[in-house]
């Protein structure tokens, strides 16, 4: 059998035009590179995303587990084209509809299955406003614009707002604890952070922002009422309608429901909890609401608004009177003369030839006065409000946390602990045994550290100059809104310097997208000067014109 080598020249002439193929391929690799890196990129994450699935499955409790999933197919949809259409009505209708589940339900009416989260009702109506919340943003540009067109209008609110968001983030990732961490940063998200950029995203007029205040006054005349049944039964009312085994299960899964179905009494006088699981923390949404009452009394555009106004300070004094709490007197203290005090200030200035804000002037200070020689000097109103013997015992309580913890916030100061270790970390016991903090500043500076502690108060303290300055400068509808809404964070954050629990934070957030998206109308307004129609109805594309800022 014959073998050839064929041309003996070929190999020569494949040397003599190397050169030119090595420069052809030099040319060539951008392009190459180009096509070939998604495919790499997307195999490196693939399996990224499987190894970490796979390590949250092993080390993470189910929450976090889910959490990550969650996360990872966010950032999927994300890269989802325009769809044609995007459920923003379904949208609205969940945010409505899971704000007042989350005011009107308690936290505990809950399935418990074991090696799960709760599936509680207010997780139910959160996950049905995730899940179009989620699509209508993924899937349509102009809701994403609509949503950074608020929060650059509130840049300063946004910034503290995403700055605690961040060190939450980062506190979990060197957290002491990083199952309990990831499992309370994954309830953050859905139960602080999912609200308010709903909140965001369904406002989109005062009309809405309005609404959103009568829901709050409903439910605080709901709540109110059944403290009052609580207070005057011995009985908490939500618990007559859990089956006996179902209420065992709740409290044996969880030492935060020991109480769960026990009345608590001070003084020998009953403490209502109604909806929440603490007396204290329902004082503290009753503070937080009177103020939004006292908008319908002194701004209420009809009859019926202000009889809601009047109603909701009624029952907010009632309510407050059942939960025993003085700390709840202090805030509501706190935030009434806030109201008061700004009211008169924008009276004096827009009706300087009324004779009306000299009169009231001198009746809140005749009756502040006469409040305040009442609490020091009669001795029931001085327990009720600051306490007696037993009370004295809680704020040295309070002191010696104190001491505990400030050698834990100077051994991490930028960081902390981790969140939702602070009880752990600081080590303070009652006489019962029970480990516990009386102060969410405590909580937040060994959690979240310095920085985050600075975060969240900035919240509360932009929250509140915005609306008092708006409220005092400017005649108008949005202007009082916002006055009212930084009178409610007055009571929050003054509570949160005697209360750690988180039961009202949710609300709390809410009424920061409130106020974001007053501070964004009010943004543009400036910016656009337009005389007849609110300019953030036009950027977020609302329907119907609304009128200006500056029209009364």
């Amino acid at each position: 059998m014959a073998f050839s080598l064929g041309n003996r020249s070929g190999p020569a002439v494949y040397v003599r035009g190397l050169p030119r193929r090595l420069l052809f391929l030099a040319r060539s690799t951008p392009r190459l590179a180009l096509t070939v890196f998604p495919i790499v990129a997307w195999s490196i994450v693939s399996v990224s995303l499987g190894l970490l699935l796979g390590f949250a499955a092993v080390i993470l409790p189910p929450t976090g587990t889910f959490g990550i999933v969650a996360i990872a197919g966010i950032a999927l949809l994300w890269a989802l084209p325009d769809l044609p259409h995007v459920p923003t009505k379904v949208v609205r209708a969940s945010f409505f509809i899971m704000l007042v589940v989350i005011l009107t339900i308690p936290s505990y009416y809950t399935l418990i299955v074991p090696g799960l989260p709760w599936i509680s009702a207010r997780r139910l109506v959160t996950f049905g406003l995730i899940i179009p919340f989620v699509i209508a943003v993924a899937g349509s540009s102009q809701e994403r614009h609509n949503i950074s067109t608020i929060f650059t209008g509130s840049a300063l609110l946004s910034l503290f707002c995403i700055g605690f968001f961040i060190m939450t983030i980062v506190s979990t990732i060197t957290s002491r604890d990083l199952s309990q961490s990831s499992s309370q940063m994954s309830d953050i998200i859905l139960s602080w952070y999912t609200p308010l950029f709903a909140a965001v995203l369904v406002i989109r007029s005062k009309e809405d922002v309005l609404t959103v205040m009568k829901i709050i006054c409903f439910s605080s005349l709901l709540i109110s009422a059944i403290a009052l049944y609580d207070y005057m039964f011995m009985r908490q009312f939500y618990i007559n309608f859990l089956p006996a085994q179902m209420l065992r299960a709740i409290i044996e899964s969880s030492p935060q429901m020991s109480n769960l179905g026990v009345m608590i009494f001070r003084n020998g006088l009953p403490r209502s909890t109604s909806v929440f699981l603490s007396p204290l923390a329902l004082a503290e949404f009753l503070a937080m609401t009177a103020p939004i009452g006292y908008y319908f009394v002194a701004q209420g555009q009809s009859a019926r608004e202000r009889a809601l106004g009047i109603g909701v300070t009624i029952m907010c004094l009632v309510g407050i009177y059942c939960s025993g709490s003085r700390g709840g007197w202090n805030c509501l203290i706190g935030a009434s003369v806030a109201f008061v005090g700004i009211w008169l200030l924008r009276k004096m200035r827009f009706n300087r030839n009324s004779l009306l804000p000299a009169f009231a002037s001198v009746t809140a200070a005749v009756t502040f006065v006469v409040l305040l020689v009442l609490i020091l000097f009669w001795r029931p109103l001085h327990n009720m409000v600051l306490g007696g013997g037993a009370e004295a015992a809680s704020d040295s309580g309070r002191a010696v946390q104190w001491a505990l913890a400030i050698p834990k916030i100077l051994q991490s100061p930028i960081v902390g602990y981790g969140v939702n270790v602070s009880t752990q970390t600081v080590g303070y016991t009652t006489p019962g045994g029970a480990l516990t903090l009386d102060s969410y500043a405590i909580s937040l500076l060994v959690d979240n550290g310095i920085p985050g502690f600075v975060f969240f108060a900035g919240m509360i303290v932009i929250g509140i100059f915005f609306g008092v300055r708006e409220y005092i400068t400017k005649p108008t509808t949005q202007a009082a809104m916002a006055g009212s809404l930084a009178c409610s964070l007055v009571a929050f954050g003054i509570y949160r310097l005697y209360l750690s629990q988180r039961e009202n934070h949710t609300l709390f957030f809410i009424l920061v997208g409130l106020v974001m998206w007053l501070m964004s109308a009010r943004a543009h307004s400036a910016s656009e000067g337009a005389p007849d129609a609110s300019p953030i109805a036009k950027k977020v594309g609302a329907v119907g014109a609304t009128h200006a800022w500056n029209a009364v």
